[in-house]
């Protein structure tokens, strides 16, 4: 049987600053926002989709690598241009960078990827991997 990630779906402290992140980070990756209500945005177009809930907690400190919970979400794109891409969308709209795009030859030859911060502390990597013959 064959399995595959249909969708991600995080919670988010202002669903407003998060969208206008999402919007621009994955722009580049081809996905488009398809639905926008007050209790859900989602963006489709590319697998899996990506859904944002607005939380449904008092606490709206953000998730920090090391805590319990998911530690990063990477994303393989199809040139190193789109790892560049991403990250420039990420500087003009001044969030974080957790690591600006590099070469990560201990994972792989040829891996290539920009590690960055939603508004909530969510972590993502888009890398860039060529395929070994």
């Amino acid at each position: 049987m064959s399995s595959r990630l249909h969708h991600v779906a995080l919670s988010v402290a202002d669903l407003t600053k998060s969208t206008e992140f999402y919007d621009a980070v994955l722009g580049p990756l081809g996905y488009r926002r398809t639905h926008t209500f007050e209790s859900i945005c989602v963006w489709g177009g590319q697998e899996p989709e990506v859904l944002l809930y607005p939380i449904e907690d008092l606490d709206t400190s953000p998730h920090r690598k090391g805590r319990a919970g998911l530690q990063h979400l990477a994303v393989e794109v199809t040139d190193r241009q789109t790892v560049e891409d991403v990250h420039n969308a990420v500087v003009t709209g001044g969030w974080t960078v957790v690591f600006p795009p590099r070469e990560y030859p201990d994972y792989a030859p040829g891996y290539y990827a920009v590690f960055v911060e939603d508004p909530d502390g969510s972590r993502w990597e888009f890398v860039h991997c060529p395929k070994m013959p």
